[in-house]
């Protein structure tokens, strides 16, 4: 490892790590450590000479369809065949997101060879479907792949589950660390010497360190500081020094910052010194960056020249009327009369959101200087929303309308009243808010106001959470066509679309892809408490038609992202969605505290159960919301009997409220004894302690079909195309299933034979056992999956310890139905592979739940058996080896622990050549 290498002027080899990877020969590579530990260079080194690679840039992806589209295109040159195929699949918004990734997967397993890099990994952690995504590629490699993820946290993937152990090699930060004996051979010192030893401790062994430090050939390293100051500092002239001086100071600063403030002259030396100069450089997006400790040194003891500098340069901006850029200079000198006169001069579009950059200078203002500024107050509003008591920001609208003056611009008038309005609908002061939406719209509705289309929006909004749903889809489907490009109201549109119509309808499917579609368009730069009520919406829909996957995974995202920002208004319902108890507090939106007390009372039993009950159908009435009125009825008249005729008189005539034919139906259903029809999952969360007979009932425990509790005998091939449909939720394309179970013949011909399958199972199972959904089919609305109810069990108790003794109960069941393996003509279908491995998941989730469960309730002997379970199944189970060594000393077993312990140390030597945790060792030796 020479001072210059052929792998570029200041890149070290890492000759150790390159020799380590290329004994292990590994298919899947993962290299987790923090930015600057030379991930990436590592990287370019190993892959150097590979004909066929490709880099799948993780950063700024949010689910699984936006990584399957990245991967797809960054394998340009790996993947052959009908690409143009794949493509159309991928950006075709009218198939379902699910069939939009098959085909990505499809593309990836089609072609052998290749090597694929995942960069900037860290970027799907907070994503579950892009992780299943990812776990889904990495068991599928094809032949001759191989892949490796970069990533600044622990992905926590099970590798040893998708792919052999000698197959996989893991770097950690630990691992990229600069030995003694790097840092001498890097710098040619004596490995013995004090030099070495100074230059371990200052850098930790970080590789940028040590690589800055060996730029700077200042071995004998007096410290960055003392370089920088002589080398770097005292060597500029007058224009380049001012030049560094506006970058260091100037926040964001530009070219034209420079310009603007120092001159052409001093710009051009900047850009020259830029080329040459490590501690200057550009990001992708070519913008300069100075090195942070350079900045620090520039800005030291200079606050008076910086504040006439950001000053003059804002009196500059000021006269060219860039009221934004003025307004976060006289922000940054800590001037906020002065950033909120500026800020409300500039006028964006109403057609678009506010810039990251108004935001900012927004959020620094004091609440006197936005209240004197109805612009700013409005945009300050919206920003507060769901963060403080919508109460509060009322009686501020108020203040603001009655102070406004007369001569106020239409564009603040407006403003303030589409907030004001906004504000009575989230109240919960349904008919206040339809009356402020109707004189909105009188006002500015008019065609050709550019403030037509959030005023038409509001008022559908009112109305479709009053119950009149069909003339509000009417005026979102008008505005459609006038919202592109408009992320900010699409967001709107698509929300309320799927929240307050098709649900009220029943129309799961449509109602998840407009939430979806909203969430898309939120995450292009609303702020975070637009994105917490897309996700609490969808947490709550998912909850409703019993979908508790999407449910649970949706409810995490809600709770990060409102910790997070400090969303409060949703505080209520995300404890009831993660089974804490709580009561609502001022701050919560009044809807929200209705669906979270429908969640938390399906937790209930008894009096209490109808308590909580009673109080949602209280809260609902006088929130004007006629939807949630009839849910809390229906829930109440199938928990209590003594309630259920008052209750179903309360349902039927909230649902007259709501233009809704299936809703009403449902009430007349559930009136009748019948199912339900779409209030059916509702009334599932309220009937777990009654005995329920379903029409259909398929268990992929035992591959076993019953109809109305008897055991039903299929053919193999109509039973084999009622599990596949089983498998999910929701609709299976048609030609998804022909090819899943007729892969062998041509497209029309599997076709031909799906449908004389279908129409053979009917005739076996019921007309009503498969339904017709678009181009796909699903199991219809009464049949019982145990996979979904596992699923179910598991989602309603990540969250809960110790576990309630019916959700304990259940889950007991479900783990000894688990314990046999299905049967082998299942295991022979070739679809079956995947299904087969979401069992072996949930078996290991189940049981390491009720270990823990156990352990809290100081049953340790039961605790251990199911983790001695899990570790003979999979002996590198970590959790379940930490829950053995948990028990065995909760039992007082030293020497128990100590073998599970040694146990699992040699197996990690043996298979992964890494160690236990260090506290793991701890706990065992302590």
């Amino acid at each position: 490892m020479g001072r210059k290498t052929q792998a570029g002027p200041y890149e070290l080899v890492r000759a150790g790590l390159l020799e380590r990877l290329e004994r292990a020969v590994p298919r899947i590579a993962g290299l987790w450590a923090p930015a600057g530990f030379g991930k990436s260079t590592l990287l370019r080194q190993w892959m150097r000479g590979e004909r066929r690679l490709a880099v799948c840039d993780c950063t700024g992806l949010h689910d699984d369809l936006g990584l399957a589209r990245r991967l797809f295109a960054s394998m340009a040159g790996i993947v052959s065949g009908d690409s143009a195929r794949t493509e159309e699949l991928l950006e075709n918004g009218g198939l379902s997101v699910a069939r939009r990734v098959d085909a990505a997967l499809e593309a990836w397993r089609a072609v052998e060879g290749g090597t694929v890099i995942f960069e900037n990994a860290h970027a799907l952690a907070g994503s579950d479907s892009s992780l299943r995504l990812l776990a889904h590629l990495l068991s599928g490699l094809a032949p001759g792949r191989r892949v490796a993820i970069a990533s600044r946290v622990d992905l926590r993937l099970p590798l040893t589950r998708l792919a052999p152990p000698h197959e996989i090699a893991v770097l950690r930060a630990a691992d990229f660390a600069f030995t003694a004996g790097e840092i001498a051979q890097a710098f040619d010192l004596d490995p013995g010497g004090p030099q070495v030893r100074r230059i371990l401790e200052a850098t930790g062994g970080w590789p940028a360190a040590v690589v800055l430090l060996r730029q700077s050939d200042d071995w004998s390293f007096e410290g960055l500081h003392d370089y920088a100051v002589h080398e770097v500092v005292g060597s500029l002239d007058a224009p380049l020094g001012a030049a560094l001086f506006a970058y260091a100071v100037v926040p964001d600063a530009t070219p034209e910052d420079v310009a603007t403030a120092c001159g052409q002259a001093a710009l051009a030396a900047l850009e020259s010194y830029a080329g040459e100069a490590p501690f200057v450089a550009r990001d992708l997006d070519g913008r300069l960056r100075l090195h942070p400790l350079l900045a620090a040194l520039l800005a030291r003891g200079a606050n008076e020249r910086r504040d006439a500098l950001l000053a003059s340069l804002a009196a500059a901006y000021e006269r060219t009327q860039a009221y934004e850029r003025a307004a976060q200079l006289h922000a940054a000198r800590g001037d906020r009369e002065a950033a909120a006169r500026a800020l409300a001069q500039h006028t964006f579009a109403l057609d678009l959101r506010p810039s990251p950059a108004y935001v900012g200078v927004l959020r620094c203002l004091d609440r006197v200087h936005v209240m004197a500024w109805p612009a700013l107050w409005s945009a300050a509003s919206l920003q507060r929303l769901y963060c403080v008591d919508t109460a509060v920001l009322l009686d501020e609208a108020e203040s603001v309308r009655r102070t406004m003056s007369p001569s106020a611009a239409p564009r603040e008038r407006f403003w303030v009243a589409f907030v004001h309005a906004l504000l009575l609908g989230e109240a919960g002061r349904m008919e206040a808010a339809s009356a402020a939406a109707d004189e909105l719209v009188a006002r500015f509705g008019a065609a050709g106001d550019p403030s037509a289309a959030r005023a038409r929006f509001l008022r559908a909004l009112v109305i479709a959470r009053l119950g009149q749903i069909a003339e509000a889809e009417a005026i979102f489907t008008a505005l459609l066509p006038a919202i592109s490009g408009m992320d900010s109201l699409a967001a709107g549109v698509f929300l309320s679309l799927g929240a307050d119509v098709a649900r009220a309808r029943g129309e799961r499917a449509l109602e998840r892809e407009f939430l979806d579609r909203a969430a898309a368009f939120a995450r292009r730069g609303d702020p975070p408490n637009v994105y917490a009520l897309i996700l609490a919406e969808s947490a709550f829909g998912a909850w409703l038609g019993g979908d508790d996957e999407r449910f649970a995974r949706t409810a995490a995202e809600l709770a990060n992202v409102a910790s997070e920002h400090g969303v409060r208004g949703f505080a209520y319902f995300g404890a009831a969605a993660s089974g804490r108890s709580a009561q609502p507090q001022p701050a919560d939106v009044p809807r929200f505290v209705v669906y979270g007390r429908l969640i938390a009372a399906s937790s209930f039993d008894g009096k209490a159960q109808a308590l909580e009950l009673e109080r949602a159908l209280e809260s609902a009435a006088e929130c004007g919301l006629p939807f949630a009125e009839v849910l809390a009825a229906v829930a109440l008249a199938a928990c209590d009997p003594l309630a259920r005729e008052r209750a179903l008189e309360r349902a039927a005539s909230a649902a007259q409220r709501c233009v809704s034919a299936p809703l009403r139906e449902g009430v007349e259903a559930v009136a009748h004894g019948r199912d339900g029809g779409m209030l059916a999952p509702l009334l599932a969360r309220f009937s777990w302690a009654r005995e329920y007979v379903a029409p259909l009932e398929l268990a992929f425990s035992s591959g076993s079909v019953r109809a109305h509790g008897r055991e039903l005998r299929l053919p193999e091939r109509e039973s084999e195309l009622l599990f596949a449909l089983a498998t999910r939720r929701e609709p299976a394309p048609r030609a998804r299933l022909a090819s899943m179970l007729w892969p062998e013949l041509d497209e029309r011909a599997a076709r031909n034979a799906l449908s004389v399958c279908l129409h053979r199972l009917r005739a076996h199972a019921g007309e009503d056992a498969v339904q017709r959904d678009g181009d796909g089919y699903r199991l219809g609305s009464g049949v019982r999956v145990d996979l979904w109810e596992l699923e179910r069990a598991m989602a309603l108790a990540r969250s809960n310890l110790p576990l309630h003794p019916r959700e304990r109960a259940i889950m007991e069941r479900y783990a000894q139905a688990l314990l046999s393996e299905p049967p082998q003509r299942m295991a022979q279908w070739e679809w079956f592979e995947s299904v087969a491995r979401r069992l072996d998941a949930l078996r290991n989730e189940v049981t390491h739940r009720l270990a823990v469960d156990a352990l809290e309730r100081g049953e340790a002997a039961v605790a251990l058996a199911y983790a001695q379970s899990i570790v003979s199944y999979d002996p590198l189970d970590e959790p379940a080896r930490e829950l053995a060594i948990r028990a065995s000393l909760a039992l007082g077993d030293r020497a128990a622990a100590k073998r599970q312990y040694r146990q699992y140390r040699e197996l990690l030597l043996a298979e992964m050549q890494c160690e236990p945790p260090a506290a793991l060792r701890e706990m065992v030796y302590a």
